[in-house]
């Protein structure tokens, strides 16, 4: 999809791919503008929490799962590079992500505006 900005289109798939007072997860802490944006649109933020270990940010899959699991959660707004941490997710992770998301029939959301930033 495109439009005139990010926090734009993902209001629009937010409003197209989900019901008021569903869940819209996120791994937290997120960009101020996603918590406004799903607020805004008569959603609600689940977060899940990223833990800080070994000089990196992580998330704990188990805890994304029973999240996803929850029935009125359904969409995930992914953000890779994740803003504000930074954080890349890998290849393994982002399949893990996907295949949770398809095994509860959970949307993606995948803002990826500074993806052209990751080097090596």
């Amino acid at each position: 999809m495109y439009g005139p900005s990010v926090i734009y289109m993902v209001a629009e798939m937010i409003r197209q791919w989900s019901d008021e007072g569903d869940g819209v997860v996120v791994h937290t802490p997120a960009y101020d503008a996603f918590y406004k944006t799903i607020a805004g649109n008569r959603r609600r933020v689940a977060p899940v929490p990223l833990t800080h270990r070994d000089n990196q940010w992580h998330c704990d899959m188990a805890q994304l799962e029973r999240t996803l699991a929850e029935p009125r959660n359904t969409l995930l707004l992914l953000c890779s590079p994740h803003n504000p941490t930074g954080r890349v997710w890998s290849r393994e992770e982002l399949e893990t992500m996907a295949l949770l998301c398809e095994k509860h029939g959970v949307k993606v959301i995948s803002d990826e505006i500074h993806m052209d930033m990751v080097w090596g």
